[in-house]
């Protein structure tokens, strides 16, 4: 339809209607149902709630969305302030924001908000929104989207707590916790207790990861460092020792454990670390106390076995010269008795039993029954050991005794009998050596010597390893050599 425009005067200048042709208003209607459509499936499909609201705060249009983020349904809240749907308190803070934000026409991005759900429960909300103006540029509304971020804040707030409550846990816990990414080799966090065991600031060992590898203590290197290889397969649990600046050593229980990512794979590594040096001293003080206990228990049964001995020891002495075809047997029982009393003397003043005090004594035991003098020689090493352990100190006594006894009954009444005691290469020598008395004979004293001397006995308390007994005649006299390896022997 046209309309004609005239001049004042009357005269025709132009037309003015609908020029565009019927078939392509057609088509422009279709096109503008279709971008409403497109619209609309956009709007419904998100799950951001779309809305629109008047200059006055009121709703004007919904999405569909409303009903899952409040629990009402697009119509029920047309008409409505958004003002209605909060708290007082939260409708005051809000509404003073709108307002200034609508005195300036300005958009508003990630405006957080508290509304209420149909049921009662507090709903928060991250708001954005573009103002709406008409053709002469007033305001007229907002139009803008919500997002519900409840969860998201619920989350984040656990996650503060969560934080909260460890990093009180690590600020206030005696031992220190660490975790190290495996990829960049670095420790990401360590807690405060590094400084209060180590003595040294946390920053370094954020700049070098393995920092408290200084203080370990150069016996404990080795383990600790194959610990670590451990540590990202497996986990270690270890004691060692770190040496802190001035020299003070303390002691460390540390433990590790990997750290799996979302799809198993190992890359990171945490543990802790525990100063534990109060609790081994009093371990080791518990366990020297006990020793102590135990050691003066033991000497005090010797004490009494010795007492017991000797006193068997005397009453035989009492029979010596009584019945003269018995007094070699005496003798020898007196000698051999003596020997045990004499080591369990020793076991009983002493924590170890030396050879060379055994030798002594037993020497000294010989000289006192049979008057004979026994000449001792030693050339020992004082840097090496020559203790005996307690299985063995009893057998090589009455060895030693058998032998010096032998050389007693069999030597030259009124000989000096000799033995010497000396270490040769990784052995000790034990030779006693005297002079055959003169009814003797060189046969008669082969014959003793693969028939009698006690050399039955002998070889029967002779110890299972590191011990050999040899005997050789010389013209007018006769030697026997103990060889023991006292090295692999002491205790």
């Amino acid at each position: 339809m046209l309309a004609a425009l005239r001049a004042s005067d009357g005269g025709r200048y132009g037309e003015f209607g609908n020029s565009m042709p019927t078939e392509q208003l057609k088509q422009a209607r279709r096109q503008l149902v279709v971008s409403e459509e497109r619209f609309r499936a956009l709007v419904e499909s998100t799950s951001d709630w779309v809305w629109e609201v008047d200059v006055d705060g009121r709703y004007t249009y919904s999405s569909p969305r409303v009903n899952d983020v409040l629990g009402f349904t697009s119509q029920e809240i047309l008409g409505r302030s958004y003002l209605d749907f909060m708290s007082p308190d939260e409708a005051d803070r809000i509404d003073g924001l709108f307002g200034y934000i609508t005195c300036g026409k300005e958009p508003f991005v990630q405006l957080r908000k508290t509304c209420l759900h149909r049921d009662g429960r507090e709903v928060i909300l991250e708001s954005s929104g573009v103002p709406i103006t008409d053709p002469d540029g007033e305001l007229i509304g907002y139009r803008g989207i919500d997002r519900d971020i409840t969860h998201r804040i619920r989350m984040e707030a656990r996650l503060r707590e969560s934080e909260e409550i460890f990093g009180h846990f690590a600020g206030n816990a005696r031992e220190a916790f660490w975790v190290k990414d495996l990829e960049q080799d670095k420790v990401i966090y360590i807690s405060p207790a590094y400084e209060t065991i180590w003595r040294d600031p946390v920053e370094n060992v954020y700049q070098e990861s393995t920092r408290a590898l200084r203080f370990v203590h150069p016996d404990d290197l080795d383990r600790v460092l194959a610990a670590m290889q451990e540590a990202s397969r497996g986990g270690t649990d270890l004691e060692y020792r770190i040496v802190l600046r001035g020299g003070e050593v303390r002691w460390i229980h540390a433990r590790s454990f990997p750290v799996a990512n979302s799809a198993g794979e190992i890359y990171r590594c945490a543990g802790t670390a525990e100063d534990i040096t109060d609790r081994k001293l009093a371990e080791e003080s518990r366990l020297r106390h006990e020793r102590l206990q135990r050691d003066t228990l033991v000497r005090e049964v010797h004490h009494r076995i010795k007492n017991n001995l000797q006193g068997i020891v005397g009453l035989l002495r009492q029979q010596l010269g009584a019945y003269h075809e018995f007094d070699d047997v005496l003798k020898k029982l007196v000698g051999q008795i003596m020997s045990i009393s004499l080591i369990h003397g020793l076991q009983g003043s002493s924590e170890s039993v030396q050879l060379q005090d055994i030798v002594r004594a037993i020497g000294s035991s010989i000289e006192d029954v049979f008057g004979d003098a026994v000449e001792i020689e030693m050339q020992l090493d004082s840097s090496r050991p020559h203790i005996l352990v307690e299985e063995d100190a009893v057998p090589i006594a009455l060895i030693v005794n058998e032998l010096l006894t032998n050389a007693a009954k069999h030597g030259l009444r009124g000989q000096t009998i000799r033995l010497s005691l000396k270490d040769e290469g990784a052995n000790t020598r034990i030779q006693v050596s005297n002079r055959l008395a003169e009814h003797t004979s060189q046969s008669s004293l082969n014959q003793q010597i693969n028939e009698g001397l006690g050399i039955g006995l002998m070889r029967s308390l002779m110890p299972k390893r590191g011990a050999q007994l040899d005997f050789s005649s010389e013209k007018d006299g006769f030697s026997a050599m103990l060889t023991l390896d006292v090295t692999s022997r002491s205790q």
